[in-house]
């Protein structure tokens, strides 16, 4: 027997006897709603049974009339389980929950507005949290060090006191912090200055996962300060240049406040971008600074100067370390021999729609057999000059030089004819007035206006919408998201909504070695929780509680009796 049947036995012992005795209509319905307690809230049997005979005490101290204590009751643990209430919760005022229930003098409305209140969490219960979580890699030491600061300048925020006497990171934090209520009129949380001390005390790069709507922006743009201040050049990596665009306009009057020099390197011309990379903090995507500094490396671009990868801070982690960790910026060349491929190219686009619209579609069923067919029929029409004129009726021919890249990737372009008639427009790619966009459909959403489909991808597509052909251009030179972020060795921080399970965090921290991982708790106690699945085993009897409970409290007519019970059959099942 699991630990959770136990107590729900445990508990139908203690209070079944007392439902039956307040001749309450659906005791099974409570009971249930108590047992949710244990198993989804973290209340024991003991507490449970203490907080029931709590609400019948001040059920019966209001009224003598028992008609309504069912739907009374269903109302308050409703109240009490959507908000998420332990039995550690505290009030504003400090009491418990059943302290609350017990005092006459607070109304119910009064009571409902206590438990549905959210306050901040206190210092300690946030380092607590964090402490608690498995998958953080933070000692005692690191914390006792966040708490010391943390509550020093949260004192000083709070007093008129100007920290003159308060000296290194302390210091450094309270004059952040006024910096950002003076540009931004909003004072940064707890959760917040504990984010930017755990960053500010590690030695080696930190990646913090903290929720949406936690303020990230308010993090990165602290600690982008602080390590400025040091004098050293903080790249900010963002997943999309609207976003990169969004944050730079939003903190740089937080950034003149300190006398940094900052700048976003997307949508800019080879001119500006000189400018851009002399500042400290620098806004902009991978895709930005992968392409400018091999702009600088191998095509001599005086862009990237001699900017150093001192410092990078990462939003959204999982995206582009994970998730886009092997995407890649690349020089590609114009090669003029490429364009006899154009002829093959368009060979294979018609061959694929053949067996993908024609009859053949009905004799090879999946994709694999198609491809094969389609890769037997093209090789056969396929000659390599110089050669003898073929008499036979379809012929393709390609210069013989060729040769060796038509062979090693003839079966690529055929798979990717394949897909680019399934590419949907508008999700995978977008048509705009200079040619086919691919979309960043799978992660962000972005419209990749720099970019090019490789492999005959983007070719097909300008077959598919007939679209003026592009030649094939040659990859010369290249940088991943994943070289360009280990040029920064150990001082790769970042933010994100979510660093993933085990598996992720141990991935991360294997490929940027000394990298450490972090979850920040929300700021207010979290509301939503996963509810245990109980299996009904008699739906039948379930249902006969529920329209029992339901018209025993509302006393209906007949015809609107039939009727609610019908509506509770169909919107349960």
């Amino acid at each position: 027997m699991s630990e959770s049947d136990s107590s729900d036995e445990e508990l139908v012992e203690i209070l079944f006897p007392t439902l039956i005795a307040f001749s309450l209509v659906s005791p099974k319905i409570i009971l249930n709603k108590l047992q949710g307690f244990v198993r989804n809230i973290q209340w024991s049997t003991k507490d449970v049974t203490e907080l029931f005979k709590a609400l019948l005490e001040r059920f019966e101290s209001t009224t003598q009339d028992r008609s309504h204590l069912f739907s009374w009751m269903l109302n308050m643990l409703q109240c009490i389980e959507i908000n998420y209430i332990t039995p550690g919760w505290k009030s504003q005022t400090g009491k418990t929950l059943i302290q609350l229930v017990r005092d006459k003098s607070v109304t119910d409305e009064h009571l409902k507005k206590n438990v549905a209140d959210a306050p901040e969490k206190s210092l300690d219960e946030i380092l607590e949290e964090i402490r608690q979580q498995k998958l953080n890699h933070i000692d005692d030491k690191l914390l006792k060090d966040v708490r010391d600061i943390v509550s020093a300048v949260d004192e000083d925020l709070t007093s008129p006191s100007d920290g003159s006497q308060r000296n290194d990171l302390k210091k450094v934090l309270l004059n952040l912090c006024r910096a950002v209520e003076e540009s931004l009129k909003f004072r940064p949380r707890l959760t917040q200055m504990v984010s930017w001390c755990i960053m500010a005390l590690s030695r080696t790069g930190q990646l913090i996962q903290v929720g949406t709507g936690e303020g990230k922006s308010c993090i990165i743009a602290m600690f982008a300060a602080f390590r400025a201040l040091k004098g050293e050049e903080v790249d900010i990596f963002t997943s999309s240049p609207v976003l990169a665009e969004r944050d730079f306009l939003e903190w740089k009057g937080f950034y003149n406040v300190l006398k940094i020099r900052v700048n976003c390197n997307t949508n800019k011309q080879v001119e500006h971008l000189k400018e851009c990379y002399e500042c400290k903090v620098v806004y902009g995507t991978a895709e930005a600074f992968a392409g400018h500094w091999l702009g600088k490396r191998f095509e001599r671009i005086d862009t990237f100067e001699q900017r150093k990868f001192q410092c990078a801070i990462v939003d959204e982690v999982d995206s582009l370390m994970l998730d886009k960790g092997n995407h890649f910026v690349y020089i590609a060349s114009d090669m003029p021999a490429l364009q006899h491929l154009n002829p093959l190219l368009a060979f294979i686009w018609t061959t694929a729609k053949k067996y993908s619209n024609g009859f053949r579609q009905y004799i090879y069923s999946d994709t694999e057999s198609k491809v094969r067919a389609a890769e037997e029929e093209i090789k056969h029409a396929l000659h390599f000059t110089p050669c003898e004129l073929n008499e036979d009726r379809i012929a393709c021919y390609v210069p013989g030089f060729l040769a060796d890249l038509v062979n090693s990737k003839l079966k690529v372009w055929i798979e990717n004819a394949f897909e680019a008639q399934t590419m949907k427009q508008d999700h995978e790619y977008t048509l705009e007035k200079h040619g086919i966009v691919p979309v960043d459909y799978s992660s962000t959403g972005v419209v990749e206006n720099f970019r090019v489909m490789q492999d005959g991808r983007q070719q097909f597509l300008e077959m598919k919408h007939k679209y003026k052909l592009s030649d094939m251009t040659a990859i010369t030179n290249y940088m991943s998201n994943v070289g360009l972020f280990m040029k920064y060795k150990d001082q790769i921080f970042g933010i994100s909504g979510t660093l993933g399970q085990q598996a992720e965090t141990d991935t991360l921290e294997k490929i940027y070695e000394g990298v450490k991982t972090c979850q920040i708790p929300a700021f207010k106690r979290r509301k939503l929780f996963e509810v245990e699945g109980v299996i009904v085993s008699d739906e039948e009897e379930w249902i006969e509680e529920i329209c029992k409970a339901v018209l025993a409290e509302t006393n209906p007519t007949p015809y609107r009796a039939q009727r609610a019970v019908l509506v509770i059959c169909e919107t349960i099942q």
